[in-house]
């Protein structure tokens, strides 16, 4: 089961959850990246990284669709082993938004 995630950046440098659905414990997170006006961020030649749950576990992503934004994660019981609310951030490297923060 996936989750789906639509983030867009905001001028404070964080990222803002515009939607998502899915599962509560997902095999993996499709997310799309917006950047601050609201464009797609272009992940071509981009390997993002999803850094999530209460000690950061990093997963790896791939590419869906690099004009649209989109990627997908595997997301690892480590990321939700502990209830509770925690950061999570994404390494976009090659990208507008390198460092894609959430509160």
């Amino acid at each position: 089961m996936n989750v789906f995630i639509k983030l867009m950046m905001q001028d404070n440098g964080y990222a803002k959850v515009m939607s998502i659905q899915g599962s509560s414990r997902p095999d993996s997170a499709v997310v799309m990246f917006l950047d601050s006006e609201g464009n797609y961020v272009d992940l071509t030649g981009c390997e993002p990284v999803m850094f999530a749950g209460p000690n950061g576990a990093s997963s790896t992503g791939a590419v869906l669709d690099a004009f649209s934004g989109t990627a997908q994660f595997p997301v690892s019981a480590e990321m939700y082993c502990i209830t509770g609310q925690f950061p999570c951030s994404f390494s976009l490297p090659n990208t507008t938004c390198t460092d894609y923060n959430t509160k």
